[in-house]
């Protein structure tokens, strides 16, 4: 291997590094929020059933709050099982293409879904900013603030999916090389 061959080696491996660097950073922000949110739903409908039942109060607030934090965990959710590809995949039919048609579909896989995931995101964006005079009824929240979860999710997915694409762009270059 010549020294040029060497540095381009050495210099693909330090951006693979950032690059799993900033995938990490972003799954764990995600993954302890989400952990948070679940935690904190379970703590709330336990008191609710111990004030009601126990102590014959009802929480005006702690359904109204539960579903809420219900919603933005499904939502995170879903960005951890992508980052954990975790969703289903029609890989079948992929694999049985020759490797230069299989790197073909996945670039135009990868063109349909962030093509899908701008259009979610209009419409999120769309949807928050005319629900956030809307307030909740028990807790008067900006009701924009629960359907965030779309846009905000679209937008933590697409960078994964960017990142994704990164990674598979460099392994097929040096497999080409």
């Amino acid at each position: 291997m010549s020294v040029p061959e060497m540095a381009q080696l050495e210099s693909d491996n330090k951006s693979k590094i950032n690059i799993k660097k900033i995938e990490k950073a972003i799954y764990n922000g995600v993954l302890y929020t989400a952990a948070s949110m679940f935690i904190t739903m379970v703590l709330l409908c336990i008191l609710q059933v111990l004030c009601r039942y126990i102590f014959k109060i009802s929480l005006s607030f702690s359904e109204e709050l539960a579903r809420f934090l219900f919603i933005w965990t499904t939502f995170l959710g879903s960005v951890l099982a992508l980052y954990k590809n975790k969703h289903v995949k029609m890989e079948l039919l992929v694999l049985k293409f020759p490797k230069k048609v299989q790197i073909c579909i996945r670039y135009l896989v990868f063109i349909i879904t962030m093509v899908t995931y701008g259009v979610l995101m209009k419409a999120g964006v769309f949807v928050v900013g005319k629900t956030m005079q809307q307030t909740s009824a028990a807790m008067s929240l900006p009701m924009g603030l629960i359907y965030a979860a779309v846009p905000v999710t679209i937008a933590i997915t697409a960078i994964f999916e960017v990142l994704k694409l990164v990674e598979f762009i460099q392994a097929n270059k040096r497999e080409v090389n």
